[in-house]
C-alpha cells in the first residue's frame, strides 16, 4: 500500500513551502511592500476540526495525534450518554487513497468503558461528506447518517481548506465538526479502554479570550465554545480594528459599525504575495456592505475585490457552523453558535483575524529592523 500518494492535494507540496523569514524583508526594505504577519493571526478552534493529525514528511502521511475524545450525548430518553472515540487512520484500507476515516469507538456504560468497535466510512470526504450517530458506532451497528438536523448523530466528517498561519499556505486536509448539544472533552495519551470517567470531566468555564482562542480542551464543550471564536459576539466585531487574512491570499481591513439591526461592514483588500506575504502598503478604496441581523445566518467573501454575499444555494453552504467550501468565504454572522442566541461572527477555517487594538499593536506587519 503506497500510502505516500495518497495525502490530499494541497499537502503533498507542504515540504516545500517554508515560512518566509520574519523580520525580513520589513516595511521600508521593499519600497511601497510591507510583509504581513501572519503568525499574529487568529483562527477560530473548534473542539476537533482539522488539528487532529500530524503531518509526516516521510512519506507525506497524516498520523493522529495520540487523543482522544469523550463526548456527552443526548440519549433519546431525557438524559446523557457518554461514547468516546480515537481516529484510527484517514486512508482506505484496499486503495490507500486518504479521506475515508477509520474511528475506534467505545460506550460508557455508567461504571466501564465498554470494548471498543471500529467505525469505517462507507464515505470519502473528498466526495461528500458523512455524519456519524457515535451511539451507534459504539455498538457495532450502521452509524452513517444523513448530515441534517433531524438525524441523530454526532459527527461530521468533512474535507475543508485550512489556512495555516505558520506554514503561509491553504491546505486541504479532513476534519471532524459536532453536531448540535453533542459535547465533547479531549484526553491525550491514553487508550479508550484506559479513559476516566465522564464524572471526573468539568465542564468548561467559557468565556471570550482577546489574545487566544485555545482553550481548556479537556473540559466538556461544544463544538466552537466562546473561547475558541475569535471574534464571536457581534458587539466586539464593532469594537475591532479587524484585518483578515484568506486562503485565497488577499488581506482585508475590516471596520464594523452597528445601528440597531443593522451592521455596516467597510472592508479595503489588497492582494498578498505569496512569495514573501507582502501587500502594497497603500491602503485601497473601501467597499460597504450593509448586512441584515434579522435575516441571518449571512456568509460573507470578504476578501474578495469588494464585499459580497455568498449564495448559499451556488456554493453548497448548509448549516450553521462550517458550511460548504471553505474558501469561497472568509466570515459569517450567524444567530446561534452551541446555544448561545444572538450574532455571533464567525470564521472560515479558510480565513485568519487579528485585531491589532487588542494586541496593542499599530498594525498587522512585520515590523522594520532598519535603523
Amino acid at each position: 500500500m503506497k500510502r505516500h500518494v495518497a495525502v490530499l492535494g494541497v499537502l503533498a507540496f507542504m515540504t516545500a513551502c517554508e515560512r518566509p523569514p520574519v523580520g525580513a524583508p520589513g516595511p521600508d526594505d521593499v519600497e511601497g511592500r510591507v510583509v504581513v504577519d501572519l503568525p499574529l493571526f487568529q483562527q477560530d478552534r473548534p473542539a476537533i476540526g482539522g488539528k487532529w493529525y500530524e503531518y509526516s514528511v516521510d512519506g507525506h502521511v497524516l498520523e493522529p495525534k495520540d487523543e482522544a475524545w469523550i463526548v456527552r450525548v443526548d440519549d433519546g430518553a431525557g438524559g446523557t450518554a457518554h461514547v468516546a472515540f480515537r481516529i484510527a487512520s484517514i486512508y482506505d484500507d484496499n486503495t490507500g487513497e486518504s479521506g475515508v476515516f477509520h474511528l475506534d469507538v467505545a460506550a460508557h456504560d455508567g461504571a466501564v468503558w465498554g470494548a471498543s468497535a471500529r467505525f469505517v466510512a462507507t464515505t470519502n470526504v473528498k466526495t461528500a461528506s458523512s455524519c456519524v450517530d457515535l451511539v451507534a458506532a459504539a455498538a457495532g451497528a450502521a452509524a452513517e447518517r444523513a448530515c441534517d438536523d433531524a438525524a441523530p448523530w454526532h459527527l461530521r466528517l468533512v474535507s475543508q481548506s485550512r489556512l495555516s498561519v505558520f506554514a503561509g499556505i491553504a491546505v486541504a486536509e479532513p476534519a471532524i465538526y459536532l453536531h448540535g448539544a453533542a459535547r465533547a472533552a479531549r484526553v491525550d495519551g491514553v487508550g479508550l479502554s484506559a479513559l476516566p470517567a465522564p464524572s471526573s470531566l468539568a465542564d468548561l468555564n467559557d468565556g471570550p479570550s482577546a489574545l487566544s482562542t485555545d482553550w481548556a480542551f479537556a473540559s466538556f464543550a461544544p463544538d466552537l465554545p466562546e473561547a475558541g471564536q475569535a471574534v464571536g459576539d457581534i458587539d466586539r466585531l464593532v469594537g475591532q480594528d479587524l484585518w483578515l487574512f484568506s486562503s485565497g491570499f488577499r488581506l482585508a481591513h475590516v471596520i464594523a459599525a452597528r445601528d440597531g439591526a443593522s451592521l455596516t461592514l467597510s472592508a479595503s483588500v489588497r492582494e498578498v504575495d505569496t512569495a514573501d506575504q507582502s501587500v502594497d502598503a497603500a491602503d485601497p478604496t473601501a467597499a460597504d456592505l450593509v448586512v441584515d441581523l434579522g435575516a441571518l445566518p449571512v456568509y460573507l467573501a470578504v476578501t474578495d475585490a469588494g464585499l459580497a454575499t455568498v449564495d448559499a444555494a451556488n456554493h453548497g453552504v448548509s448549516g450553521a457552523l462550517r458550511p460548504g467550501n471553505s474558501r469561497r468565504w472568509d466570515l459569517a454572522v450567524v444567530d446561534d453558535v452551541a446555544g448561545v442566541v444572538g450574532p455571533r461572527v464567525i470564521l472560515s477555517p479558510g480565513a485568519a483575524a487579528l485585531d491589532i487594538l487588542a494586541t496593542g499593536l499599530t498594525s498587522p506587519f512585520v515590523a522594520s529592523e532598519s535603523p
